[in-house]
């Protein structure tokens, strides 16, 4: 998840959420700031989805969880 971030200075926050087998997915939250100029290095949030029987991850901006703006 964290090489699937957009955000510079990432790191996870909280624990994974580990869905079951059926599901196959476990969840993270990052927080990192943004790379972008006109961002300001502003602080982020992005939710990771980890599909765990492919290695692969997928990252969503995710800046209104835990009243980050």
């Amino acid at each position: 998840c964290i090489k699937a971030s957009t955000l510079k200075q990432v790191s996870v926050v909280g624990k994974a959420i580990e869905y079951d087998d059926s599901v196959g997915y476990s969840a993270l939250l990052l927080q990192g700031r943004y790379p972008q100029p006109h961002m300001n290095n502003q602080r982020g949030r992005e939710l990771c989805l980890y599909q765990r029987s492919s290695g692969k991850a997928s990252v969503s901006e995710a800046d209104t969880l835990r009243g980050v703006k």
